[in-house]
């Protein structure tokens, strides 16, 4: 979850979440052409700008797989340019850049990329991590200019200034202001595999489910609030409070939480199976909010959308429309 300092600490009681939406807006639509299983949409900026990336199919003559980063902005669709890369995908993203990792063939390994936009040019190509040549990441970004780069360290770079944390097999999945990393810790073995949610705070690790087999981080916002799962359960972990279990009272058998915005309101997916008639199961996107779930159900006219990927601070939700045919990402906004 990416805002910024200014924009937290200037934020008002805001707009409440609402029973009724907006007609969705189409953003793109991914055919199975485009390998549908491999979209990957991660950033709802607050300006409304979308960031993603997918891979294309294998080209005729050259046999290669190529992966795009791209953006929507204001009903456009537009393509990063990867120069010479090969691969290029898209982590995070501010109203002012986008952060992710290029690569020319994933047997060398992603190098730490940024994009920013330029009024001639359009975006830009993607421009090295300073770190130099090393293996990694970029996996965040701040309004301030902040950004967080996974190598085999993790970095927090502001202007000229690099701080690197001794990470092992901890794997980053966000920061709030005070400065807390949170992580999830994956453990491997012959047995099944387990991962812990970490805190990293002034030198000293915490885990935020001692108690869980298993835990991980999913989400987190600027004011320390996480989502994900605990032993298969989606939860919220605020310091001083126990874990909260995100949870509907329907005969949903399952719910994801994926997304939270610095307004503490999560988005994600829960599901209906139909035991009787398998096909007949569905998903929907939901909206939960102070300990009480919504399901984002849209008319009979409007797409039928089966998941939520991401927030913004204004409340605009980015949700999916999946079919055997294609997947349509969609944005919507509660009605003022």
């Amino acid at each position: 979850m990416i805002a910024s300092l200014a924009g937290l600490l200037a934020l008002q009681p805001g707009p409440v979440m609402s029973d009724e939406y907006s007609k969705p807006i189409l953003v793109h639509e991914f055919s199975n052409d485009e390998l549908t299983d491999h979209i990957e949409v991660r950033s709802l900026t607050n300006d409304g700008m979308v960031a993603g990336s997918y891979l294309e199919p294998y080209k005729r003559r050259s046999r290669k797989l190529f992966q795009r980063a791209f953006i929507w902005r204001d009903g456009t669709f537009t393509l990063l340019p990867s120069g010479k890369f090969n691969y290029a995908r898209a982590y995070a993203a501010t109203d002012s850049m986008v952060v992710g990792s290029v690569d020319s063939d994933f047997s060398n390994g992603p190098v730490p990329a940024v994009w920013k936009p330029d009024e001639l040019k359009g975006w830009s190509k993607p421009v090295l991590s300073w770190i130099g040549k090393d293996v990694g990441l970029a996996v965040d970004a701040q309004e301030d200019g902040t950004l967080w780069i996974h190598t085999d360290k993790l970095h927090r770079i502001r202007g000229e200034t690099d701080v690197s944390f001794d990470l092992k097999r901890e794997l980053y999945a966000g920061s709030d202001l005070l400065g807390r990393i949170f992580t999830t810790y994956a453990i491997t073995h012959t047995g099944p595999w387990n991962a812990h949610s970490k805190v990293l705070y002034d030198g000293d690790w915490t885990t935020l489910s001692p108690e869980a087999t298993s835990s991980q981080v999913t989400d987190v916002n600027l004011g320390g609030q996480a989502i994900g799962t605990a032993d298969g359960e989606s939860v919220l972990w605020q310091f001083g409070k126990p874990p909260q279990v995100i949870e509907d009272q329907s005969d949903s058998a399952w719910c994801t939480a994926t997304a939270i915005n610095n307004r503490g309101i999560v988005v994600g997916t829960i599901g209906f199976p139909n035991k009787v008639r398998p096909s007949d199961s569905y998903s929907l996107p939901f909206v939960w909010k102070d300990g009480v779930m919504k399901a984002l159900r849209t008319q009979h006219s409007m797409p039928r959308l089966s998941s939520a990927v991401a927030i913004n601070d204004k409340g605009w939700i980015l949700a999916k429309e999946e079919t055997p045919e294609k997947i349509r990402l969609f944005l919507i906004k509660p009605k003022r």
